[in-house]
Order: C-alpha cells, then structure tokens, then sequence
C-alpha cells in the first residue's frame, strides 16, 4: 500500500486549477482521485537523468539541493528560502505563534529545473507509481520537512498570471510553509483546516501573495460566493475572502471554526454583527 498524501498535498500545494471548489474534500477522496497516465519513455528518461544530477550547497544541517547547471545560484536560491522562513516567521509572531516556527517545518531545501522533475520527486517521496498524474499547476510543496519547489523561471512559465510580484518565488516558497504554520496551530489536525478555499487562502494571507489583479470583497456573500464560482485564478478568490473575513472576525477565531459543517453559515452570522 502507497503512503498516502497529506491531506493539502494534492489540492493544496499551491496548485493553480480553473476547478470548482464548492465541495470538501478529504484525504482518503483525494487518493482515489489520482489519474493515471504512461509518460513517454523519453521524458522518463530526461527526468531521471536530472534527478541523479543535483548538486548539494548549504549547511550540512539544511541542506540545499540544485539541479545540474545552477549552482550559481545557490547563494540566490538560499536568500529567497530564508526570506521566506523569516516572512511567516514575523507573519506568526503577530499573531502570537512564533514559538511554533522555530525551524520553518523543513529540514532540506530541492530545487528543480522542470515540473516534471518536480513532480517526479513528489511520487518519489510517497512510493506511488511514476505513472500516477499529478496536477498540472503543481509547482511547490513542504512534505516529510522537505521545501521543493520549480526554479523561479519554471514557476514563471507556468503560471505567469501569478507572478505579479518581484519576490513572487520568495512568496511561493512562504506560501508552502505558511501551511505548516496552521497545522501546526491546530496541534497537527489536518482534518481542522476547513475548506479548500480557507485554507488557500490563509497560506495566500500569511506569505503577503498578490496573485492577479487587486480584489474585494463587500459583503460576507460576496466573498463565498467569490470562492465557490469555480472561475479562472482562484487562489486571487480565496485570498480575497480571508482578507474580507479577516477584517471582521480575529484569525484565530476563523481557525478555530474553520474545520466546523456550519463554518460558511458562521461566517454570515459573525459578519453581520
């Protein structure tokens, strides 16, 4: 049996999907929704060649990995993660969590040059097959206290809509461990983090992102339904909706109640007040 995702990995890893987000997902549905296709022998090849190619730099305690090609820019690489760690770090510290984000939830730091070894590395990492599909938005994530992530280029190339801002990578980066950050504020219950659009959103609030043009929100009707429209670059719609409620309800509330059935209805009451 296959070790199994955490329960934001597929949906959550800053995936950037044109999809309806009306409905919860759990863990155990998202495993059975994994597709499965045969990559071409070719492109296996290329990745697997890349993989066995990295290039170590960084302190022996965290280190950082690198494609074959760039390591000069280790230094460049390096700077941004530690920007990163040091955004959610102030992030929590306002909010009076900064105990819990000592380390930043990583241990290693990979790079990589092609999605496709980015994605590679993910399957690696749970056992599953190299055929099973992920995505096709995926460009980061922060599993087993590993912080992987495509080259600032890549990440560009894919998702250009996204990167608005000079340090987007930098956010990106702060964006995986911000959702280390509120598990760990729910002492590690994932099934607590609520919706997809809440938990998006808070990793969107927590890194500073701003994903697209500028949004707002009016009303607490306005806002849900924003995240529920299933229409293009829906992580703008989710951090434009934790941004409204934020305005109007203290944080940790809004985490607390988050992994609640009645959450949305919730949401209307406490903004009327």
């Amino acid at each position: 049996m296959h070790e199994r995702l955490s329960r934001y990995a597929t949906f959550c890893i800053f995936v950037f999907l044109l999809m309806p987000t009306h409905t919860r997902v759990s863990a155990k549905e998202a495993g059975s929704e994994l597709q499965v296709k045969q990559f071409n022998v070719a492109e296996e090849a290329a990745v697997a060649a890349e993989l066995t190619a990295l290039n170590v730099s960084g302190s022996q305690q965290r280190p950082l990995i690198t494609p074959a090609g760039l390591e000069q820019r280790a230094e460049e690489f390096q700077a941004d993660v530690e920007a990163a760690c040091s955004e959610i770090l102030q992030f929590a510290t306002d909010y009076d969590w900064g105990g819990l984000v000592s380390d930043c939830f990583y241990d290693r730091v990979e790079i990589f040059a092609t999605q496709s070894a980015f994605k590679r590395r993910i399957l690696d990492l749970y056992n599953l097959p190299q055929t099973t599909e992920l995505p096709s938005g995926v460009v980061a994530a922060l599993e087993k206290r590993i912080l992987m992530a495509v080259t600032p280029e890549e990440n560009s190339r894919l998702n250009p809509e996204y990167v608005r801002q000079e340090d987007a990578w930098m956010r990106l980066l702060a964006h995986e461990i911000a959702h280390r950050l509120h598990i760990a504020v729910l002492e590690g219950d994932e099934e607590a983090m609520g919706p997809t659009w809440f938990f998006e959103g808070f990793a969107v609030f927590a890194s500073g992102q701003q994903l697209g043009d500028p949004l707002t929100y009016k009303t607490a009707d306005e806002a849900l339904a924003g995240v529920h429209s299933g229409e293009p670059l829906a992580y703008r719609r989710f951090g434009a909706a934790l941004k409204y409620f934020v305005d109007r309800i203290a944080l940790s509330d809004l985490i607390r109640q988050a992994g609640m059935s009645d959450f949305e209805d919730w949401l209307r009451e406490q903004s009327r007040k």
